[in-house]
C-alpha cells in the first residue's frame, strides 16, 4: 500500500476526504475532532487524541472542513489504535477523489490454476495444475509469479483456487504477462468471483490493509 502523496491531493475534489483534511467524526453520545493521515481504498485513517472513546462497529458522521464549506459522509469504525481510529471510506468519498477504483494490497500467497483457455470457449483442464505465487490482490484482480515457460498468454480465460479465505474458486482474465525477477508477473482481473465470497475477499483485504498499515505506523515511531 502506498500514502497519498501531495501530488495526489491536489486532484481530489475540493470537499472530499483527504489526506490532511481536518474533520470530526460524530457518534449519537460523542463528537471529537482529527486529521486524516492516511487513506486508501477502503479505509480512511483519523487521528483522534480520543479515539479510545470509539469502538469497532460504531455507526459515525463524518464532517469534512474546507474553506469551500463542509462535507458530511456516513461511515463506521471499523479498528481503532493508540489515538487512531479507522473508518469505511464511504462510496460517495471515493468517487469524489476518482482515484483507482480497486487498489491492489501487497500479498504472499499461492494458488493453483485448473484450467486455461480463451474467451467464448471451453476451458481446457490442465493434465497438471498450475502453481501460481500471488504477489497482490484487490476486489477486482490479483497479480501473480508464474514460470516463464507457463503458456499464459493476455486476453485468457482460467479457472483458479487462491489459498486465501478458505480457498477462493474464481474465473479471470489474463491481462498482460511480463518478465520478472523470479519467473514471469502476470495481471488479471475476477471474471466470476460468487456473491458470499466477494463479500469475504472484501473484508479479508480491508483487514489486510488495516494489519499494514498498523505495522506501518509501529515502523514509522521506531525511527
Amino acid at each position: 500500500m502506498a500514502l497519498l502523496r501531495n501530488e495526489d491531493i491536489s486532484h481530489h475534489h475540493k470537499n472530499s476526504v483527504a489526506i490532511g483534511s481536518r474533520v470530526s467524526v460524530e457518534r449519537k453520545d460523542f463528537v471529537s475532532t482529527g486529521i486524516v493521515t492516511f487513506i486508501e481504498g477502503d479505509i480512511i485513517e483519523i487521528e483522534l487524541s480520543q479515539a479510545k472513546y470509539y469502538k469497532p462497529g460504531d455507526e459515525v458522521k463524518v464532517t469534512v472542513y474546507s474553506s469551500n464549506g463542509f462535507l458530511i459522509l456516513p461511515s463506521s469504525v471499523i479498528a481503532i489504535d493508540i489515538d487512531v481510529i479507522m473508518i469505511l471510506n464511504p462510496p460517495e468519498n471515493q468517487r469524489l477523489i476518482q482515484r483507482r477504483s480497486h487498489p491492489r494490497i501487497d500479498l504472499q500467497s499461492g494458488g493453483i490454476i485448473h484450467s486455461l483457455g480463451w474467451a467464448g470457449g471451453s476451458g481446457q483442464k490442465l493434465n497438471e495444475p498450475l502453481p501460481i505465487h500471488i504477489s497482490n490482490i484487490s476486489i477486482g484482480g490479483i497479480g501473480f509469479i508464474v514460470a516463464d515457460e507457463t503458456p499464459l498468454r493476455a486476453a485468457m480465460i482460467a479457472e483458479a483456487e487462491l489459498a486465501i479465505i478458505g480457498g477462493l474458486r474464481c474465473k479471470i482474465e489474463i491481462s498482460r504477462k511480463q518478465a520478472a525477477e523470479r519467473g514471469a508477473y502476470v495481471g488479471a482481473k475476477f471474471l466470476d468471483v460468487p456473491a458470499e465470497q466477494q463479500t469475504s475477499l472484501r473484508g479479508f483485504i480491508i483487514r489486510t490493509q488495516i494489519e499494514a498499515r498498523a505495522k506501518q505506523r509501529r515502523e514509522e515511531a521506531a525511527l
